[in-house]
């Protein structure tokens, strides 16, 4: 740890942070756990992981009652409270399934067609959200319990924006959180079974995260070869992430 001796010196600042590091924002993989009635579709699973584009961590506060005998009041907690949803924005491919995905959950909710309710268990599941850094280490880590879609948002089409495309929000409420702080490779295999590494590079999902920064990366800056680059790293990603690489031999 940095030896601290105050806020005010740059020396103290640049020290901190290069000690400490920063968290990038666009680091996260968000997965869900689909309901025990939607198992068929588990398959969706890796491509709304990967088009997820935004993703909010809930929080949650407690809760206050004004208490005094005389003076100031003091303010007693006596509950927690958690936010109680989460909204998702996810990049909708040509065939529009991730938003299929999500009406069909929802109608496990209330159905579609007599608008009956269904079983509590049958249409909560559970989201996983990681933070990571840029080497694929997470060190937060978030399991929302009993998740359920709410609401599906408009999707907004127009003819002056022919060079624009699709997203969806989605808004899930959920019963509450917990958190876990370690540092640890993400799980690559998107069933979250434990899969060897290759020489600590990663398969799966860290490969194609990596695959595609190097590409997008040679665009923007003109090293590599531009548009090829970037339809090589995500044909590379997503060929890792469906056929993971054998197991190395020892």
């Amino acid at each position: 740890m940095t030896n601290f001796q105050g806020s005010s010196k740059i020396e103290n600042i640049l020290s901190n942070i290069v000690d400490n590091g920063i968290v990038p924002s666009s680091r996260y993989v968000a997965m869900f756990g689909l309901p025990k009635t939607m198992q068929n579709d588990a398959k969706q699973i890796p491509n709304l992981t990967i088009r997820c584009m935004n993703v909010t961590v809930p929080g949650r506060n407690v809760s206050t009652v004004g208490y005094r005998i005389y003076g100031p009041a003091r303010q007693m907690p006596y509950e927690i409270l958690y936010g109680g949803e989460i909204t998702l924005t996810y990049i909708l491919s040509r065939d529009l399934s991730e938003r299929a995905v999500f009406e069909k959950w929802m109608s496990k909710v209330v159905s579609n067609e007599n608008y009956k309710l269904g079983f509590y268990d049958d249409y909560i599941g559970s989201l996983d959200i990681y933070v990571m850094d840029k080497t694929d280490n997470y060190y937060y880590s978030v399991h929302v319990e009993e998740v359920y879609p709410k609401t599906i948002g408009d999707l907004s089409l127009s003819n002056d924006r022919e060079n624009d495309y699709l997203t969806q929000e989605i808004t899930f409420g959920y019963r509450r959180y917990t958190s876990n702080s370690s540092s640890k490779q993400y799980p690559d295999n998107p069933n979250r079974k434990e899969v060897a590494k290759d020489g600590g590079k990663g398969l799966g999902l860290a490969g194609f995260f990596k695959d595609v920064r190097k590409g997008a990366g040679d665009v923007v800056t003109g090293v590599g070869k531009g548009i090829g680059d970037v339809a090589s790293g995500i044909g590379k990603g997503v060929e890792s992430i469906f056929k993971p690489k054998d197991t190395p031999k020892k």
